[in-house]
């Protein structure tokens, strides 16, 4: 009973080194910041289902910027019409399809 303890100890000691160690690397004087790879730009593709609105899950950071490189419907796509987007991501409306080029920024 008491290695097993032993071993629990050890182990718990272990994981709380780790994760210090890992909150260390996104925190600076108690600044938290988002890993190295956060800043990029991507696509994603959203589309409005059978004219209804659609939410499509996109954590943009504090100052991320969307905007359509292609789109793929025939009704249009116009800004806070018919697509739009916040923090969380973008949404969708009224038939438009489209990839949006997102820009994270922290």
């Amino acid at each position: 009973m008491r290695i097993r303890s032993a071993v629990l100890a050890v182990l718990a000691v272990a994981c709380l080194g780790a994760s210090a160690a890992a909150q260390a690397q996104y925190h600076h004087r108690g600044n938290w910041r988002p890993g190295p790879d956060w800043n990029r730009q991507f696509v994603v593709h959203c589309s409005s289902e059978g004219y209804g609105y659609n939410f499509c899950s996109v954590d943009l950071g504090r100052r991320g910027r969307v905007m359509i490189q292609r789109q793929q419907s025939n009704s249009p796509c116009v800004r806070g019409r018919s697509w739009g987007y916040n923090r969380a991501g973008i949404w969708v409306d009224q038939g438009c399809e489209a990839d949006f080029r997102v820009s994270r920024r922290w």
